[in-house]
């Protein structure tokens, strides 16, 4: 039966021995540390997750050119002021902008989305109004700071170098005429939300009654006749290129060389890799680095001091390494 009554989510707790009901005062959380396990009450557990009010927290400022493409994680926001909720707030905001794009300078901070949410590494970075000058009064930018999402050291890593075949110069020149026939003027206002789109027309085919909701053409989704009749010069070339003749797919000489390489190695026989021949695993126990070593790292450890530990998770193995050491906590 559909209403337009408000849902609610009710969750209950059962003792699976009893199917008594559980009140949250009798719910215990427990964390196992050093083959201990600890318990919280609900007030612990709200300290733990709590690491500050949501917002931001100025730690700095520092020069734009220090972003690097490599920084990026994941999408961010657009900040306003609101005069609503915080009167004198533009005066403040505007003048912060105005310096930071003088000085060509992002704001760094610290920012908590809300409540029970780590916090995370941003940097606000200051865009202008920009106007279109060929059509009055349309804005292509508005005054404002993008948070952009920054990574923790942990983040970052060092990818093995990949020696690859590079492409002959001829084949660079026709892919760039590839793209050039694909370019087009992009407009945001050009493009409805898919996603979006087909919500709102649920939701009104449901309050109207109708029988399934009005039809949405999605313009996100290119069109592949209007893409080939703009490359159709190319695409025998491509062809000839990508699939000489005589190609048979899956028996090129570099896949038959690699599968008599995987078929003459035995997984007893694999070779580590030097990275890891050199790791001294009792020295990050000193250290305190445990944590981050790979598990096969400390497994084979294990192996080689004939330990053995209570599970096959990572602290598992780092619990009984520290016991072994005499540094367990």
């Amino acid at each position: 039966m559909k209403t337009n009554l408000e849902t609610k989510i009710v969750t209950k707790h059962y003792l699976p021995e009893t199917a008594e009901i559980l009140m949250p005062s009798d719910i215990q959380y427990g964390l196992d540390v050093s083959n201990r396990r600890i318990l919280f009450d609900s007030d612990e557990i709200k300290a733990i997750k709590k690491f500050g009010d949501p917002g931001f927290e100025l730690l700095g400022f520092k020069n734009l050119s220090c972003l690097l493409p490599h920084h990026y994680v994941k999408p961010g926001h657009f900040i306003y002021p609101d005069e609503k909720y915080v009167e004198g707030s533009s005066c403040l905001f505007n003048a912060l902008l105005k310096k930071c794009l003088e000085k060509k300078m992002f704001i760094l901070c610290q920012f908590s989305a809300r409540r029970n949410t780590p916090p995370r590494l941003v940097a606000l970075i200051p865009q202008g109004e920009e106007m279109n000058k060929k059509v009055k009064n349309d804005r292509l930018a508005s005054n404002g700071f993008h948070v952009h999402y920054l990574p923790y050291a942990d983040d970052i890593r060092n990818l093995p170098k990949n020696d690859t075949t590079r492409a002959a110069n001829d084949e660079v020149d026709l892919f760039k005429n590839v793209i050039r026939g694909l370019k087009f003027k992009y407009r945001p206002d050009k493009f409805e939300n898919p996603a979006l789109q087909t919500l709102w027309r649920n939701i009104e085919a449901t309050a109207l009654n109708k029988g399934e909701p009005d039809e949405f053409i999605d313009l996100t989704i290119p069109s592949v006749e209007n893409q080939n009749r703009k490359i159709v010069g190319y695409i025998d070339e491509l062809k000839q290129m990508i699939f000489p003749p005589g190609y048979v797919m899956g028996t090129t000489k570099k896949s038959a060389t690699k599968r008599k390489c995987e078929t003459n190695a035995s997984p007893g026989n694999a070779k580590k890799s030097k990275d890891d021949e050199n790791i001294d695993v009792e020295a990050a126990a000193k250290s305190n680095l445990l944590s981050k070593l790979t598990i096969p790292i400390l497994k084979d450890y294990c192996r080689d001091k004939k330990l053995k530990a209570s599970g096959t998770k990572k602290q598992d193995f780092i619990d009984v390494i520290q016991s072994h050491l005499g540094l367990a906590q």
